[in-house]
């Protein structure tokens, strides 16, 4: 039947196509690998790895081989450890270095942060002072303006002056109703001031070109005082030495422009020339100005003084000094201790005009208050009584030494009023005795004489001189006068009365000693001689 079935079969798998044959025998064979996988996945792999782990774990030879296996992994271990620890400590040390670094960072950023902010408020306060400086250049441009504009509305009337009122004789009927009372009235005649004539200044006028003359003589003339030849040599007698003249010497600190500014009062007081003043700088420049001069000399030849002032400028005026200078304005302050007022206040005025000429007087004088303490400022603007944009330098500085002496100073006690005080008390303390052999007597002094001639010290009381106060006459007649009713039991006390000094200067404690003297002396300047 089998037999069949297959020949069966086979005439009917030839009566089939092939293509359908090899399809089914292709899911055929993807089917019985599928199936095998599957066994061998899931019960022949499992119960294998099983027996041989069960034939592994079961072995006695395992367990020596493993022991082995672990006795050779110790070396291997430490030294992994060993390793571990060392890249353990360079990452502290690094972890170190780099906070180290952060803190350094942080605190260059800081700094840097700082100067940045400091830079900038500095830019800021520029700012401020360019946006002031050109507000008062505005106001002051604005009065210019202002002056101009008063000066050309009283050009007209210069110009075409009103005519003149002829003077007519009142009528006669202006003086009395009655006309036989009338008469011709004539005014006295007005006298006429004379107009003082003010000699005309002698300026500074530069010679006039020619053609074909270099363009510095053009730009930096000679000068040519217009005055007599016989007048200007009878002047030229009196210039001083040259040993005389203000030198300069180029090293900071230093104002040239006060130089040159003493250079040009020379100039106009004694009509001095050009070869006289440049005949001169060798000797009034010294050292650095001194060598520099000489190069430039060598170079340029002979120059006008015009020229030698704007080539002194040009070098020495540099924005480096000017910076310096401002900051020597800025950081001087002045203090009320400084008894030298006039030459804080010069030299704080010499040091604007160096960095700042354009500034007018009042900006000077706001500028330099601006150094004082606020209480001086206050006082002096409420001591002026007139608009502040009028006060002038010297005003203030008047002011300012009238409030600093009267108000302001401090007294403090001398060395002498202090000494004075001690030996004061030293007496009351230690009373003379009269056995005493290394006192001498009173009256010996008032009959010692000066070895420098003189008539002696002045009595506080009389003001007479040749003796002290407490050894006055008068001031004794006016005790028993005044106290002549207290009896003869008070002369001890009256007699250390007499024993103080009133020759010494004025404290607290003498005041009221002071005041009983001028309230006695006062009485009997007014005959009131009995006691009140």
């Amino acid at each position: 039947m089998f037999s069949l079935f297959l020949s069966e079969l086979t005439h009917t798998l030839e009566t089939v196509p092939p293509s359908l044959v090899q399809t089914c025998v292709s899911k055929f064979e993807i089917s019985i690998h599928k199936t095998l996988q599957e066994m061998m996945t899931n019960e022949i792999m499992p119960s294998l790895i099983s027996q041989v782990l069960h034939h592994v774990t079961n072995n006695p030879l395992h367990t020596e081989h493993a022991m082995n296996f672990k006795e050779e992994l110790i070396p291997l271990k430490t030294f992994i450890k060993e390793n571990i620890e060392c890249v353990q400590d360079v990452m502290h040390v690094n972890d170190s270095q780099m906070q180290s670094n952060a803190d350094q960072l942080r605190q260059d950023i800081s700094e840097l942060k700082h100067a940045q902010e400091a830079q900038f408020h500095y830019i800021t306060q520029q700012i401020a002072d360019l946006h002031n400086h050109e507000n008062d250049k505005l106001d002051q441009i604005k009065r210019r303006l202002g002056d101009m504009n008063q000066i050309i509305s009283t050009l007209p009337g210069k110009i075409n002056p009103p005519p003149a009122l002829e003077e007519k004789a009142p009528p006669p009927h202006l003086h009395y109703n009655n006309p036989f009372l009338n008469y011709v009235h004539n005014a006295p005649p007005v006298p006429q001031e004379p107009i003082a004539q003010h000699p005309s200044e002698n300026t500074i006028s530069p010679v006039p070109l020619a053609k074909g003359e270099p363009e510095w003589m053009t730009l930096f003339p000679f000068i040519k005082h217009d005055i007599d030849k016989e007048v200007r040599r009878e002047i030229w007698k009196a210039i001083p030495k040259t040993s005389e003249w203000e030198t300069f010497n180029g090293e900071l600190p230093y104002n040239h422009e006060l130089w040159l500014q003493n250079i040009d009062v020379f100039v106009k007081d004694y009509y001095l020339l050009d070869h006289m003043i440049v005949s001169r700088l060798t000797t009034i420049l010294t050292s650095t100005a001194k060598n520099w001069y000489l190069g430039l000399r060598n170079k340029h030849g002979d120059k006008s003084w015009a020229w030698w002032k704007n080539a002194i400028r040009n070098k020495f005026g540099t924005d480096n000094w000017k910076w310096r200078v401002q900051e020597e304005f800025e950081a001087d302050h002045f203090y009320l201790e400084n008894r030298k007022i006039h030459k804080w206040f010069n030299t704080q005025r010499d040091r604007l005009r160096a960095f700042q000429p354009e500034l007018s007087e009042f900006l000077f004088c706001t500028k330099i208050l601006k150094q004082c303490p606020g209480t001086l400022d206050n006082a002096i603007k409420s001591r002026y009584k007139g608009d502040p944009s009028d006060m002038c330098f010297d005003e203030m500085v008047i002011i300012a030494e009238d409030i600093i002496a009267k108000t302001m100073r401090s007294t403090r006690p001398t060395h002498q009023s202090s000494y004075q005080s001690n030996r004061q008390s030293s007496q009351t303390q230690y009373p003379p005795r009269k056995s005493d052999p290394q006192k001498s007597d009173p009256d010996t002094k008032k009959t010692t004489p000066s070895p420098n001639g003189a008539k002696g010290p002045k009595c506080f009381f009389c003001q007479q001189t040749g003796h002290l106060s407490k050894d006055c006459p008068k001031k004794r007649n006016r005790i028993n006068n005044v106290e002549g009713q207290s009896g003869d039991n008070n002369t001890g006390e009256e007699e250390t009365q007499d024993d103080y000094d009133f020759d010494q200067p004025l404290n607290s404690e003498d005041e009221e000693d002071d005041k009983d003297s001028a309230l006695v002396l006062a009485m009997q300047q007014h005959d009131l001689d009995h006691p009140i």
